[in-house]
């Protein structure tokens, strides 16, 4: 992989085996969003946004499992060579994992923008049909008595 500073920001294709079992830990990541499978001889699992991948195997001095991108990934790099920057993420206690929270509402409000935008020109053409009174002759026709 590239060398990357303390927090770098990368992006990780769909598919790709970014750390294998057996080789010397040299970076954590943390997931800020996408799906990453972890799988060695006797276990498999998914994890998600806010998931800091590496952060046991430092003890063992070798990652335990192969880590896969399930999804295209973005992840936080940490090199553990720098201890301190290690020492500054685990000192954020649980607050790293805010990270992925706010991409995923940014995410969700840009969502909201665009169906926002798609109900106001739903809206617009309602209301023209309405002016042309297109829409009260069909009301008009089709109302019970």
């Amino acid at each position: 992989m590239n060398q990357v500073v303390f927090g770098g920001r990368m992006n990780i294709p769909k598919g790709t085996t970014f750390f294998k079992t057996g080789e010397s830990v040299e970076h954590v990541y943390l997931v800020v969003n996408g799906q990453v499978r972890a799988k060695s001889e006797y276990m498999k699992m998914t994890l998600d946004n806010g998931a800091l991948l590496g952060i046991l195997d430092i003890y063992s001095e070798e990652y335990l499992f192969d880590y896969e991108a399930v999804t295209d990934l973005i992840v936080l790099c940490f090199d553990i060579a720098h201890a301190d920057g290690i020492l500054k993420l685990l000192k954020l206690g649980k607050n790293y994992q805010e990270i992925p929270c706010l991409h995923s509402s940014m995410k969700f409000i840009r969502y909201l923008k665009k169906a926002f935008y798609r109900m106001r020109q739903k809206w617009m053409i309602l209301m023209s049909l309405i002016k042309k009174k297109i829409l009260q002759r069909w009301i008009w026709k089709s109302a019970p008595i």
